[in-house]
């Protein structure tokens, strides 16, 4: 019975979380859901399209506009974070150099996916980033050494919403 009644309210939330998602995406010029698995969707293959850094160069940065992220959402989900996986290179100090963790400080249930996805992007912006507590230290030192060059794209996420109405509980807190 009590496997049921988390099965119903899990299905609530995940489509609640993809109804979210949509109006993200529709609200968004960078950000577009590429796929998604199940009914309500537990996988998606997430895609924006604005400025980030994929490699750090040896004459400067390698700018990339096109960034892709696996997002699964497992069985215990929303009460444990979403699993991540950038399936296209990305240089940042909160990301390991594998992709496969990103430091999204501290996950409560009441977060939610379309959130989670802006704090992702504001992450390939450079407009959220903490060197001083990295997965990757040669992003670190490099976010600190060229810091006159961030955020690399200053445009807002969402259509007619300012950066500073994000929540910033998901951001990164630089200490």
């Amino acid at each position: 019975m009590e496997d049921v009644e988390w099965q119903q309210v899990r299905d609530r939330r995940l489509r609640s979380d993809f109804r979210k998602l949509q109006e993200l995406v529709r609200n968004s010029d960078f950000i577009s859901i590429e796929s998604m698995q199940g009914d309500p969707p537990e996988t998606y293959v997430l895609r924006f399209t604005c400025r980030g850094v994929a490699r750090p160069g040896i004459l400067g940065p390698e700018y990339s506009e096109q960034h892709r992220v696996l997002i699964q959402l497992p069985t215990e989900y929303p009460t444990k974070p979403p699993r991540m996986r950038w399936l296209t290179p990305i240089f940042h100090p909160n990301i390991n150099e594998e992709g496969t963790w990103v430091c999204v400080d501290v996950w409560w249930p009441s977060k939610f996916l379309d959130d989670l996805c802006i704090m992702l992007g504001r992450m390939i912006q450079y407009k959220n980033y903490n060197p001083h507590n990295p997965l990757r230290g040669d992003a670190a030192k490099w976010a600190i050494e060229y810091a006159h060059l961030l955020p690399v794209d200053k445009r807002p996420l969402r259509r007619g919403v300012p950066d500073a109405e994000f929540p910033e509980s998901f951001e990164i807190r630089i200490l």
